[in-house]
């Protein structure tokens, strides 16, 4: 059910997504992070998703591009922005699409605007950056959580037990983010 929000804080909301050879699990990650920002599109902020390349040699840029897409013709409020990196570092992809978020909204007191991060093989739930605005508009500007891991089943891996076929079947780790414990939030004295 999309919350009516209404902010005073917080003018842009923007996700980054590193990827990396992520094609087994970044549709369903790009599915429920726009069920995210769902929850956020029917008011007045500015909302972006930068997703970042990182030497990727499958076909994971053409999934982000499809989705992408996609959002263009449904005429969602979602924009994405793509861009590459050769790092093969996820903090350096991450410090990228940050980067190049923050650019984008340069003319934005950064105070006005709310980052977010998750990574190509994880879901968030629907209320991701609901609850996150919630807490940023009463002041917080650290946010983190965790995430459980499902892990590959056992008929995946060959009898023998094969290493190779094992690192082939941990592509299929995923991540969801984790409800059990509530995300954790402190407000931060920004004048330190």
């Amino acid at each position: 059910m999309k919350q009516e929000h209404t902010s005073v804080r917080t003018l842009a909301v923007g996700v980054v997504v590193p990827v990396h050879n992520e094609q087994e699990l970044l549709g369903s990650a790009l599915a429920s992070l726009t069920d995210a920002f769902d929850e956020l599109s029917h008011g007045s902020l500015l909302l972006r998703a930068a997703v970042v390349m990182d030497a990727c040699a499958d076909v994971s840029e053409e999934i982000a591009s499809e989705w992408r897409v996609a959002l263009v013709r449904r005429c969602h409020p979602l924009a994405v922005t793509m861009t590459t990196s050769t790092a093969h570092n996820v903090g350096r992809a991450r410090a990228l699409g940050c980067a190049v978020l923050l650019n984008r909204w340069s003319r934005i007191d950064p105070a006005r605007i709310w980052l977010a991060t998750t990574d190509a093989d994880s879901r968030v739930p629907r209320d991701w950056l609901t609850t996150q605005l919630a807490q940023h508009e009463m002041g917080v500007d650290h946010w983190y959580g965790r995430v459980s891991v499902a892990l590959s089943t056992p008929t995946m891996f060959d009898q023998a037990g094969n290493a190779s076929t094992k690192m082939k079947a941990d592509r299929f780790t995923e991540r969801t983010w984790d409800s059990t414990l509530p995300p954790t939030s402190r407000l931060v004295d920004s004048s330190l």
